[in-house]
């Protein structure tokens, strides 16, 4: 078998990039001083172009030369800066101030706030207090009105219960006429039959049950039942001398009768007269009571009206309070303010008052790439026109 020859392949070798190392560059001393400041001039009131130039020239004035050495532009940025630290300062002193009294003022009016409230309680606890009083006035009248009803009511039953007791006492002197007149005569003038006997005895015996209520004595109407059964030209003295007696039992209750109709006049004026006299204390009363309702509800409307205002104090308290924590937490932020101030021109004064940068430059050994990057020739063109244009602007 003839021999294969294997034709040998060259390795590829990796494509490489065009890269560049990227050292990290040093922090600049008089930047990292300056850094505070300004930050403290970014949240002043300076114009942000002004801001910006400071930012920009400001570095250069603190590098190489001493401080009496700086070119006029340069003195005057110094003096800008100055000023603009120290404007910060006072409007940082400005601020703290107006903070103190906004707290002060909150303070002054949450304790305002809470006497209101304390004096709106107060008023609502003592109408309260009145309207409870008023209130067992009210029942105590409502009972005052009850009891005066039920005693009319006593007192109009009592007047009807008399007026029929007096319409029976009208009739008795009517009705014991009619005794007389259809029993007692007939009886007495012998008008009966002498066959009519059992006639007779009939009426005799029922004028006995109409004179028994008189309390005539049993004995004597007996002795007149006997008589009036004797004929009248029969009649002995015995008979006679009933007859008499019992004319005379007559002639008491008939007076007895006569004086119950007049009595009875007064006694229904005596009833007139107690009912009235209910009645105009029940009117009494049911004023009183109408008039304790209305005072009732008065206070009631008083003490709704104080609970509202009470009520509105309350929520006072609670928004002088939350006002209050708002002011001490920008008093807090105004005194740390004004302390940032205070070390920001504390520092730059000192960067200024001296003669000379005495900044060391010393080598910077190489730092260890972060990361590789690709070279970018328009970016390092762009950074380094940056630079350049940044010194152009200071110089």
């Amino acid at each position: 078998m003839a021999p294969q020859n294997k034709r040998q392949t060259a390795a590829k070798a990796p494509v490489v990039s065009k890269k560049a190392k990227v050292e990290a560059a040093p922090e600049d001393p008089v930047i990292a001083q300056l850094t505070p400041i300004f930050d403290a001039l970014a949240t002043s009131k300076l114009p942000a172009p002004s801001c910006q130039l400071l930012r920009a020239a400001l570095p250069h004035c603190f590098k190489g030369a001493a401080v009496d050495e700086l070119h006029e532009y340069q003195r005057q940025v110094l003096e800008l800066a100055t000023a603009s630290i120290k404007a910060d300062e006072d409007d940082k002193h400005t601020s703290l101030k107006a903070a103190e009294e906004k707290e002060k003022v909150a303070s002054t009016a949450v304790e305002t706030s809470k006497a209101d409230s304390e004096a709106a309680k107060k008023l609502v606890d003592e109408k309260l207090e009145q309207l409870d009083n008023k209130t067992k006035e009210v029942a105590d009248a409502t009972a005052e009105v009850e009891a005066a009803t039920q005693a009319v009511d006593l007192a109009m039953k009592n007047k009807d219960a008399f007026l029929v007791e007096k319409a029976a006492i009208m009739a008795e002197p009517e009705a014991f006429q009619s005794v007389l007149t259809e029993l007692w005569e007939p009886l007495k003038s012998s008008s009966f039959g002498a066959k009519e006997y059992r006639k007779r005895d009939k009426a005799i015996a029922q004028l006995v049950e109409k004179l028994a209520p008189l309390g005539i004595e049993e004995s004597l109407l007996d002795g007149v039942a006997a008589a009036l059964k004797q004929r009248q030209d029969k009649r002995d003295g015995f008979a006679e001398t009933a007859f008499k007696f019992l004319l005379e039992a007559f002639e008491k209750h008939q007076s007895l009768l006569a004086e119950r109709v007049a009595g009875s006049s007064t006694k229904e004026q005596e009833h007139e007269k107690a009912v009235v006299e209910v009645e105009s204390k029940r009117s009494e009363a049911q004023e009183k009571l109408a008039a304790r309702e209305k005072e009732h509800e008065q206070l009631q409307n008083d003490w709704a009206e104080l609970e509202t205002e009470a009520k509105k104090a309350q929520r006072a308290v609670l928004d002088t309070e939350s006002d209050l924590k708002e002011a001490q937490v920008e008093l807090d932020y105004a005194k740390v303010a004004v302390g940032s101030a205070l070390e920001v021109t504390e520092a730059f004064l000192k960067m200024k008052e001296r003669k000379e940068v005495a900044f060391a430059e010393e080598p910077v050994e190489p730092v260890a790439p972060a990361m590789e990057i690709e070279a970018v020739p328009d970016v390092v063109a762009s950074l380094e026109t940056e630079e350049t244009g940044t010194a152009a602007i200071v110089a």
